[in-house]
């Protein structure tokens, strides 16, 4: 599945030379973008090879730090389709990535599906998250976009927290390289990605489904990169923002859920 942080494409939208294809693209072109009426929005992680224990869950990196996470909050600020005719250049590239006075309602972009929860994700409580069902006009969709963002004023976590301008936060433990720390991150930046999804050909046929649709985040892979003995907390903030978003996939599958 391709996908494009949509920080790296403000640097590639004047860029005037095609990228080489690639086996991941050959493989995406044996897939047919499915006709929606409607979609369940959902939020889920892959655990990969991330462990829970009494104090949180334990994650060894690729760099061999191993990483224990005991609390936080990220924020998912918006969700929407992006019909296969829009291009991040035509939908408006700072729309989706959350430059603006508000996040919603951006004047180059507005689709039926998009949904603006801030939605507060428990770091140490990661699970299966059903957040919308919408029914809307039927449209052909290629990509989904998933925005983290600070939150508004206000904004308030179901355990009392106030994330009023909090986009992740975190705490954590790690040792590694002969010593250990603790991180303690609050950060605002705002980090999104455009992912590419579809169907296999001949699955579907002409008449619009509604679809369950998942933004699927990696557990294990969230602290790669990351070297605490020498990286600021700056730099590893925006690495776990980074990470987030690149490691990203979508789960699509045709029917209904009830929220649950």
């Amino acid at each position: 599945m391709r996908r494009l942080p949509l920080l790296a494409a403000v640097a590639l939208l004047g860029c005037a030379e095609e990228p080489a294809a690639t086996p991941e693209d050959a493989a995406a072109d044996t897939l047919e973008s499915p006709l929606l009426d409607g979609v369940t929005w959902g939020l889920d992680w892959d655990l990969g090879d991330a462990e829970y224990t009494e104090d949180g869950w334990s994650i060894t990196n690729d760099l061999g730090f191993t990483f224990v996470l005991e609390a936080g909050w990220l924020v998912d600020y918006a969700l929407t389709m992006v019909p296969c005719e829009d291009t991040v250049a035509d939908a408006g590239w700072e729309r989706f990535l959350g430059i603006r006075t508000a996040h919603a309602g951006h004047e180059y972009f507005d689709d039926p599906s998009e949904i603006t929860p801030q939605h507060p994700e428990a770091l140490d409580a990661l699970g299966y998250a059903a957040i919308s069902e919408l029914s809307f006009d039927p449209a052909t969709y290629c990509h989904v976009h998933w925005l983290v963002a600070k939150a508004d004023e206000g904004t308030v976590a179901p355990d009392g927290t106030d994330l009023s301008g909090v986009a992740l936060q975190l705490t954590a433990r790690w040792e590694g390289a002969g010593t250990s720390g603790a991180l303690n991150l609050s950060t605002e930046w705002t980090n999104g990605v455009l992912l590419d999804f579809g169907v296999s050909e001949g699955t579907l046929g002409d008449e619009a489904v509604h679809g369950e649709v998942t933004v699927v985040r990696s557990l294990g892979g969230l602290f790669d990169g990351i070297d605490p003995t020498v990286h600021t907390e700056l730099e590893i903030a925006w690495a776990l923002l980074s990470n987030l978003v690149d490691q990203a996939e979508v789960r699509f599958a045709v029917g209904a859920r009830a929220l649950r």
